[in-house]
Order: C-alpha cells, then sequence, then structure tokens
C-alpha cells in the first residue's frame, strides 16, 4: 500500500439555506467499484455518482484529490505532499472543539484543537449560531506546487453571523516555532449563512511545514493570532513547501493527474452542470480523467466523500476501491512456427509460386537441393535470375526442371501479404497455404481472364464466360497465374 491515501472528496457548501435543512447526499462509485490495476503513464476514467434524498441539496463542489489529513503529531490537518490545492474539508474542520447545539447536544469539532501550538476553541460557543471555521482550502496561483516564494489564495469557509464578525488569517512559516504572524482580518458580509472568506499571501523563502491559521473573530478584538475571547474559534492548515510530489493535481504530477477540471467548484459548474443546485433525488455523475504516471507496483485508495457544511446533512462515505499502478504488457508477437512445403515439378518447364514467407530468399538456397537449368520471372519485362538473387513471394516463376523431382521451401505462413495489380499482364504468386475461390479472391478486380499451367496443362478463366465453362476455378499454393487487369 503506498504511503499516501487519495481521496475523491465531494464537498457540499450550502449558501443562504435555512439553518432547519434536513437532506442527505449519498455517494456511491460508479467505475471502477472494485480493486483494479492501471497502466503506467496511461489514462484512465474514476467516476463517481452523487445522490441527493431527503430534501434539496444545493450547490455541490466535487473535488478528486486527497483532502489534508488529521495529523496527531502536529495537532492539525496537514498536506505532506507540496501539490497545489490543499484542502481540510468540513469532515476535519465543522464547528468547534467543545461546541453544542442549542438544544445541548454535543456538536464537537471532529478533531481537537486543530492548532499546531494547542491554541483552544471558547468553551461556550454555539453551533449554528456563532461563527465557526467549516473548511479552508489553499491554492498556489503560480503552479500546481507550492513553492517558496509562490502567491497563495487563502480561501475559508465560514459560518457568518453578520458583518460585525470575520476571520483573523495568520502565517506560521516553521511548525517548530509555532509562531504565527497576523496577515488579515475578513470581514463577513450581513446575514447569518455560510460565506466564503478569500485574500491573497505570499509564502516566505522557506522550504518545508507551513500553516495557514483562520480564528474568527468580532471586528474590535484586535489582531491576536490566539484568540480567546468569547465565542471565538480558530483552526491551522498545514502544508509542505517545495516538497515530494504525491496528490492528484491537474495536467501534471505523480503519482497520479488529472485532466479533467479539478475542483469543480459552482464558479466553474459548467463543466458538470448537474453539480448546481441539486434537488432532492436528483443524481449527478463526475468522471476523472486521470494519468498513473507513479511507480509500478505502488497501490493508492480511491473513495468519495459527500458532505455538507450543514450539520443536519447527513454526509456519507463510498466504500474504498485500491488502485494499483501496473507495468505497461507489451504482447509479444505470436511465434511463427516453421513450415516446410513440398511443390512438385516435372522434367521441362513448370509455373509455380512459393505460398510461405521464405526463411532464406536467395535463388541458391531454395533451389539448393534439385536440378535446373534455367528460371525466369516477369515485371513489365522478362528477367532471368541466377543463384545471386531473391526470390519474392508475390511474384510467379517459369522454371526448367532437369528432372521430376520434389521441390522443398521452409518458411512461415504469411498473415496478410498484399499483391499490387496493374493495367495488363501480372505475373503473380499465390502466397497462401490455403486454397481460395478465384471469382471471390478477385471480386474486387477488374480482370478479364486469368491462365495457370501445371503439369503441362494450360487451364483459364474468363470472366465473361459463364463459370460452369472455366477450368480454373481456384487459386492453389505452389501454383504461378497469369491476370490480365482492364
Amino acid at each position: 500500500m503506498g504511503e499516501y491515501r487519495f481521496f475523491l472528496i465531494i464537498g457540499l457548501f450550502l449558501l443562504f439555506m435555512p439553518i432547519a435543512y434536513s437532506a442527505s447526499i449519498v455517494p456511491y462509485l460508479i467505475s471502477p467499484n472494485s480493486s483494479i490495476n492501471v497502466t503506467q503513464n496511461k489514462f484512465f476514467n474514476f467516476t463517481t455518482g452523487v445522490k441527493c434524498i431527503g430534501g434539496d441539496c444545493g450547490n455541490v463542489t466535487a473535488i478528486l484529490d486527497p483532502n489534508a489529513v488529521y495529523n496527531p503529531s502536529l495537532g492539525a490537518p496537514y498536506c505532506e505532499t507540496s501539490e497545489s490545492p490543499c484542502i481540510a474539508g468540513s469532515e476535519l474542520l465543522m464547528s468547534a472543539d467543545n461546541a453544542t447545539y442549542l438544544n445541548g447536544t454535543p456538536a464537537h469539532e471532529p478533531n481537537s484543537p486543530n492548532t499546531i501550538d494547542g491554541c483552544m476553541d471558547n468553551e461556550s460557543i454555539k453551533y449554528k449560531s456563532r461563527q465557526t471555521i467549516e473548511n479552508i482550502t489553499i491554492t498556489d496561483l503560480n503552479g500546481t506546487f507550492f513553492r517558496e516564494g509562490d502567491s497563495l489564495e487563502i480561501n475559508v469557509g465560514m459560518y457568518c453571523v453578520g458583518n460585525v464578525v470575520g476571520t483573523v488569517i495568520s502565517y506560521n512559516n516553521d511548525t517548530q516555532m509555532h509562531n504565527f504572524t497576523y496577515k488579515q482580518f475578513i470581514r463577513c458580509p450581513s446575514g447569518a449563512a455560510f460565506r466564503r472568506l478569500l485574500m491573497n499571501l505570499t509564502l516566505d523563502n522557506i522550504k518545508g511545514n507551513h500553516t495557514i491559521r483562520s480564528s474568527t473573530q468580532f471586528i474590535l478584538q484586535g489582531n491576536d493570532t490566539c484568540i480567546v475571547y468569547a465565542y471565538n474559534e480558530q483552526d491551522d492548515l498545514t502544508f509542505y513547501v517545495q516538497g515530494p510530489k504525491g496528490v492528484i493535481p491537474m495536467n501534471s504530477g505523480t503519482p497520479f493527474y488529472t485532466t479533467t477540471q479539478n475542483p469543480v467548484y459552482p464558479e466553474n459548474i459548467t463543466v458538470v452542470d448537474c453539480l448546481q443546485n441539486m434537488k432532492e433525488n436528483q443524481s449527478c455523475n463526475i468522471t476523472w480523467s486521470v494519468n498513473a504516471t507513479g511507480d509500478i507496483n505502488s497501490t493508492w485508495e480511491f473513495f468519495a466523500i459527500a458532505e455538507s457544511d450543514d450539520a443536519n446533512v447527513a454526509s456519507n462515505e463510498t466504500e474504498k476501491v485500491e488502485v494499483t499502478i501496473v507495468q505497461e504488457t507489451v504482447e509479444e508477437p505470436p511465434v511463427e512456427e516453421p513450415v516446410r512445403f513440398n511443390i512438385t515439378l516435372i522434367n521441362g518447364w513448370n509455373l509455380i509460386s512459393f505460398p510461405l514467407n521464405l526463411t532464406d530468399k536467395l535463388v541458391s538456397a531454395v533451389l539448393s537441393g534439385i536440378s535446373y537449368s534455367r528460371i525466369f520471372t516477369y515485371s513489365e519485362t522478362w528477367k532471368e535470375l541466377a543463384g545471386s538473387n531473391s526470390f519474392n513471394e508475390s511474384r510467379a516463376y517459369w522454371i526448367n526442371s532437369s528432372a521430376s523431382q520434389i521441390l522443398t521451401i521452409n518458411g512461415t505462413e504469411f498473415n496478410r501479404l498484399n499483391i499490387t495489380l496493374t493495367k495488363g499482364w501480372n505475373f503473380i504468386g499465390y502466397p497462401s497455404l490455403n486454397a481460395s475461390l478465384l471469382n471471390e479472391t478477385l471480386k474486387e478486380v477488374n480482370y478479364s481472364v486469368v491462365y495457370s499451367y501445371n503439369n503441362s496443362v494450360w487451364k483459364s478463366n474468363v470472366k465473361a464466360r459463364n463459370e460452369s465453362l472455366n477450368a480454373l476455378k481456384q487459386f492453389n499454393p505452389g501454383y504461378g497465374y497469369w491476370v490480365k487487369v482492364n
């Protein structure tokens, strides 16, 4: 199993929806739905479906990437590779450390404290009545990898209770020192709803783990990086800068990359328009074309998570499927078994051809076992062959045998051999071990007459003649033929 795990994350972000909203998003695997092997440096499709049940589901965001995973040693979500984007979804950050609903039931954050320095959330937060961080996405604006000095977009999904609150963005370039630098306060718009709060930030020129902190805050509470006032909450997302590759970016990367739009947000919803404003009982399929560029025999886990920022909308995940990268199988051409074929020669002239792909095409080699005086072929002009010449299996040959004897030839069968016919007379061979009907073999040829000569007997097939009157009805292996083309 590979060191890193890969996920299909289908995150749901509900904007301006009632708090009492109740629905479920059910994700399911379509293809593959069981473990598969994929060929290194070849594309394969990964398709998942989403169904909305129990109510309307709003706009859906589909992402083919491993989200951040909670790292217990850091105490926060962590993207251990340098590929962009780095995403901590609501399955990691939703709500606050010890939050409850208004009725007192627990609404705790999935992991606690979700900060690298142990900075805790306020104890008195009531989920959905106070501001909370729901998800964080960090995107490199200079490429598909986080590198020193690059510009970032910080995208915070936050439950806002109005424009008197917002988020403080702080930055740390060394998780061992745990020293954060205040960067910016982003104010929420008016109205209580889930919002996206954006800012840009430039990375320091330091290789290693960098951390972005998002802290909720009222507008007059200052610029602390660990906010201890009432109703405040903070979450960190740590990512590696200029590190080894390992996630699924777009267009390049290893061990996988996709050429399909990724992520598919509502902003680029035309890619998969069925994800927009999903209604009850509506389904949507998402397919990514993925190239497996990683190491041979490495195995990675893919699965889909469907989630909602609204705690009343049930989150679910598909079964996991293992994808193993294997070496491309190169099919060896079938081994052509050597074949022998006997051609019967009479004393005198014989019209022959070679039905095999000759092992040795030299005249001296092919005819070494017989006695003969002369051998000719024709291609626009007559040519007499010497021992140093080579035979062409598409042609016919006149051979003057010195005795009645057997000519044994060696070679392999042809899978296919095209013979070019020109207007006028063509002196051709029949390069096959299987006889065939002449009129079927030449049905696409505008010929007028075909002749063969065997055992001192001429036979003909005249196309204009009634077929029953033609003595020559088929092509036979070992025979040579004259064909006149109109």
